[in-house]
């Protein structure tokens, strides 16, 4: 715990859920989420239920507050949903998680994206692989730059690990929570291997 303070410095905060539904124009939907307190401050994971899909996770430090929270009718949220957002205040904490492909709502992606996203998904914890080496991976030669602009729209960050993946020359590169953020999570895994 001691290293992963180092890492996420000194307020660290560890372990707690809540959440709430998305509401909209006064009408319930089947949408909801959750919010998890992190080591490295609040993130929320959006989903749908029934059945189960996660669409979106918002990291420490990127802008949700454009969402009413509301309390889920029933006030409770489906296991599985508490079940997949504990694994985000695990992963912040250096644990490994595992992730089930069939949670993530890629309805919107094409298939060349959806091949990008799993060869992501696919990369182990505590590697990094180059936007090339990802673009041969999912079948793309000379796609560094389909997979760069197909990550930049990656809405399930931690699940699918886009920060996972750099520079041809080992550069972080850019990621929707920050560059620093994407730094201490690849610094987080090479602490706290699988």
């Amino acid at each position: 715990m001691d290293s992963l303070k180092r890492v996420c410095g000194r307020n660290a905060r560890f372990g707690r859920l809540g959440g709430g539904v998305l509401k909209d124009r006064g009408a319930w939907h089947k949408r909801s989420f959750v919010d998890t307190d992190t080591a490295f401050g609040p993130c929320r994971m959006v989903y749908s239920y029934p059945p189960f899909s996660i669409k979106r996770v918002f990291l420490p430090g990127t802008c949700h507050d454009g969402f009413m929270e509301d309390e889920p009718p029933g006030g409770a949220h489906p296991a599985v949903a508490l079940e997949a957002a504990k694994l985000l205040c695990d992963y912040f904490e250096g644990k490994n998680i595992e992730p089930h492909w069939e949670w993530f709502d890629l309805a919107n992606m094409t298939q060349a994206q959806q091949r990008v996203l799993k060869a992501v998904f696919d990369i182990p914890r505590g590697k990094v692989r180059s936007y090339g080496e990802v673009a041969l991976m999912a079948g793309i030669p000379r796609g560094a730059r389909f997979v760069g602009n197909t990550l930049a729209k990656n809405h399930l960050p931690v699940f699918i690990p886009c920060h996972r993946v750099v520079l041809a020359d080992g550069r972080i590169g850019g990621f929707g929570g920050g560059t620093w953020l994407k730094s201490k999570m690849i610094e987080i895994e090479r602490l706290f291997p699988a």
